[in-house]
């Protein structure tokens, strides 16, 4: 299942993004455009574990956007879901931290 998010127009493509990150861990904006394309592409789980790095590194990058994404993907995917149980238990560790 494809979540609905606003992917960049034009933007770069995975294998890209993937490769600006080894050259630069830290590169949060490249890292929230991958977990976008992730999640365009259904891979919710990737994009979960991606959004979650941001966090855990700056929680507050970009007027906390990953977080933000964060809790849109859990809204869409229900409070059931296996990756929404996941993923909250791990954003609210990071937040606490």
């Amino acid at each position: 299942m494809a979540l609905a998010v606003d992917a960049p127009e034009g933007g770069r493509p995975v294998s890209e993004l993937r490769l600006a990150l080894e050259a630069d861990r830290d590169d949060h904006a490249a890292r929230y455009e991958l977990a976008q394309r992730l999640l365009v592409s259904g891979e919710q789980a990737d994009a979960i574990d991606e959004l979650l790095l941001i966090v855990r590194r700056d929680k507050a990058w970009s007027d906390g956007a990953a977080r933000l994404l964060l809790l849109k993907v859990f809204d869409a995917l229900g409070s059931g879901h296996e990756l929404t149980k996941k993923g909250r238990r791990r954003l609210s560790n990071f937040l606490n931290i």
